[in-house]
């Protein structure tokens, strides 16, 4: 079957299945850059590995429909809401969030509504009962219009079987069927045009995704919709009010702490909605999760965002017509405006070769150097590197043969792609567990990482830093409520998060480390990049501070540059987030501040599952299922018939920390800091 006849019977299945169903601120102006240097050195050949997951995409058959085929928006009806559920039915589906939400076993579960049916008859007699479990699924099921697509999958999840003619995996080569030719294993995927659509449809739903359509600038950065990457979209891509746009975010997770299986979430977030309310629990879609053990690759992977590119390649350029609950017809694009992860996950969606290879940078083609025992490639902050123009738009469509460093996704098909802007830079990942936490191994001594940092002016010495930490564990009782961070002790029996390293490096660090080191611009340099990292986290970013932010990263750049001069320093200690912190400016000034894509959202979402998860023979599949059962909850939710509140008791992690000055408060206090009270000099820096 050609492309052309694939797309047709795609929109055709999606149609049959729906009526079964019944430049921001002209302030700050980006640097100019140096050109593309047209006699960089071939990628090396002892990188080429790196590019073989690349050798079959998986995204060879993505449509190429003729545009007037795609003019025909997909019509969308939903049955009449029928809400009116009885007492105990509404009950029932609470109940059923309480299993879900604390592992109850399915034994257990049955026994729980048997007893409470055995009071009600007592207490009640001939009052209804409360419904079984099974009634209550099929009732959660019928609530809920939006319906699972099952696809067959590799037995190790190596890849998703979207053809009839797939019978073995691509890579593993295991078989997709047994001797009775079914399916050895099978996950759930919900289409995003029927999620999409019901929100759409539902009054209560569609009022709240104006946000986009009524944003206007304030010449400030505050949203993603304030940056140039968007405004440059608007007018051709976004002319409907109902239009959306959406983030995708993808993560690899383990189930358990026992588990060595890999599962990864595709995640999506509605850029519509206020930012008050985007990433609220029910707010947010998931798509599937690919459901491991292993953890796919290249074609691989791909084949498990398959179904999702192909909707939102008729949703981009058809669109869909809702018929909403009071009778008028709606008409919506949908746009990717996001795609971003942590490294591993931006790596496999633009294509990048990684950041151990030569051309170490997915934004831009500056060139790593070797490490001291030469291996890995590290990019140094020098002029050349820092003045680089950023790979063009066609690279990532057609490739980088010349370089070998970029090779094309169905990403960077997309209408909307305009660069590697639309990968966006996390701050969670880069900031929290990157660039914090070597801030902390710099003053240790780089012993936990295999690193030796002794030699260089920031060390204080593991002993020093585990007292001053033990400090900030003292302090607890005296830090103000306002701060959201667990402030306990690192490398201790309580893991580290990202939230708690970024809040450990934004006030702990300049209130008792920064003091004790004994030069002058070690402490000038620390405080540079705290004052970087504190705009970065800002929810509201002026133009002027994108100023500001390079100016820091230049003190912060200057300072380890001498450090490696000396040989203080070796060179890897420019890593790839040190890196991508010198690009995070200009990012900002596209996209809006990093706080409104950040994965924060994915992270708390990958939480929910895992605390649900119960199967340890095949928990993949389960959260798959999984999906489902939580869509429809999170559906419910948003009707009114649902609380889904217990999930966003953590929302606060989503949230941009309360601004602090550090640079300039604390360098006026002349280090006048009382150790035995870190909550007193915060509370000078707020």
């Amino acid at each position: 079957m050609n492309a052309h006849a694939e797309v047709c019977l795609y929109r055709h299945t999606l149609d049959s299945l729906f009526d079964s169903s019944s430049e921001a601120s002209a302030s700050y102006i980006e640097e100019p850059m140096t050109a593309l240097d047209s006699d960089m050195p071939d990628f090396d050949s002892d990188h080429m590995d790196s590019l073989s997951q690349f050798d079959s995409p998986a995204f060879d058959d993505l449509f190429e429909a003729d545009s007037q085929e795609m003019e025909a928006p997909i019509n969308i009806t939903f049955p009449p809401k029928n809400m009116e559920l009885q007492y105990m039915a509404l009950f029932g589906l609470d109940l059923e969030k309480i299993v879900l939400d604390n592992r109850i076993t399915e034994k257990g579960y049955a026994a729980v509504v048997k007893l409470i049916n055995e009071i009600v008859a007592k207490v009640a007699p001939g009052h209804e009962r409360l419904p079984s479990p099974y009634k209550s699924r099929k009732q959660l099921e019928q609530a809920y219009p939006v319906k699972a697509m099952r696809y067959d999958t590799c037995v190790d999840g190596c890849m998703l079987f979207t053809k009839d003619t797939e019978v073995e995996c691509c890579q593993c080569h295991q078989h997709r069927y047994d001797d009775e030719m079914k399916p050895l294993r099978t996950i759930n995927v919900l289409p995003i045009t029927q999620q999409l659509g019901l929100l759409l449809y539902n009054k209560e739903t569609r009022q709240d995704l104006h946000h986009r359509s009524e944003y206007s600038l304030s010449g400030n950065y505050d949203d993603v919709f304030s940056g140039s990457y968007y405004q440059g979209l608007m007018d051709q891509h976004f002319t409907n009010e109902y239009d959306i746009a959406i983030g995708l975010y993808t993560d690899g997770f383990t189930p358990s702490s026992k588990s060595s299986s890999s599962l990864t979430m595709v995640h999506l977030v509605i850029y519509n909605y206020h930012p008050s309310i985007r990433v609220r629990t029910e707010r947010m879609l998931q798509v599937c999760v690919m459901p491991g053990p292993k953890s796919p690759k290249g074609a691989g992977f791909w084949s498990f965002l398959g179904p999702l590119m192909d909707e939102l390649e008729v949703l981009a350029t058809a669109g869909m017509a809702v018929t909403c609950d009071d009778g008028t017809t709606v008409r919506s694009k949908v746009h990717l405006l996001v795609a971003t992860g942590d490294m591993p996950a931006v790596t496999a969606l633009c294509g990048h070769s990684g950041h151990m290879s030569t051309y170490g940078c997915r934004i831009c083609p500056a060139v790593g150097v070797a490490g001291w025992n030469g291996y890995g490639k590290f990019i140094v902050p020098n002029a050349r590197n820092l003045g680089l123009a950023w790979w063009p738009k066609d690279v990532f469509q057609e490739g980088g043969i010349k370089h070998q460093a970029i090779n094309p996704t169905p990403i960077s098909a997309r209408s909307t792609f305009k660069g590697p802007e639309m990968f966006a830079l996390d701050e969670m990942h880069m900031i929290g567990h990157g660039l914090c936490y070597q801030l902390v191994s710099l003053m240790e001594g780089g012993k936990r990482d295999k690193k030796d940092y002794t030699t260089s002016d920031l060390y204080l010495g593991p002993q020093e830093t585990a007292r001053l930490f033990g400090l900030m564990e003292d302090s607890l009782p005296n830090i103000p409520t306002t701060f959201d961070g667990a402030f306990k002790k690192p490398f201790g029996k309580h893991s580290t998060r990202a939230v708690d390293w970024i809040d450990m490096a934004r006030y702990v660090i300049p209130a008792l480390f920064v003091p004790r080191l004994a030069d002058p611009l070690a402490q000038t340099a620390v405080l540079s990049l705290i004052s970087c990292i504190q705009i970065a986290l800002k929810k509201e970013i002026r133009p002027e501070e994108l100023i500001d932010m390079k100016s820091f990263l230049t003190t912060w750049n200057g300072y380890l540059l001498n450090q490696v001069e000396e040989g203080k320093l070796p060179v890897n200690v420019f890593t790839p987030n040190q890196h991508y912190m010198q690009h995070l400016p200009d990012i900002i000034s596209r996209l809006g501040p990093p706080i409104m894509y950040s994965t924060r959202c994915l992270e708390r979402t990958i939480g929910h599952y895992k605390r649900r998860l119960k199967s340890a023979v095949d928990p993949g599949v389960e959260c798959g299922n999984l999906i489902v059962k939580l869509s429809a909850n999170r559906y419910l939710t948003l009707m009114g018939i649902n609380d889904n509140d217990d999930d966003n008791d953590n929302d606060n992690e989503d949230r941009a920390p309360p601004p602090t000055n550090h640079y300039n408060d604390i360098i006026s206090t002349g280090y006048g800091i009382d150790s035995r009270n870190v909550a007193l000099h915060w509370g000078q820096c707020r």
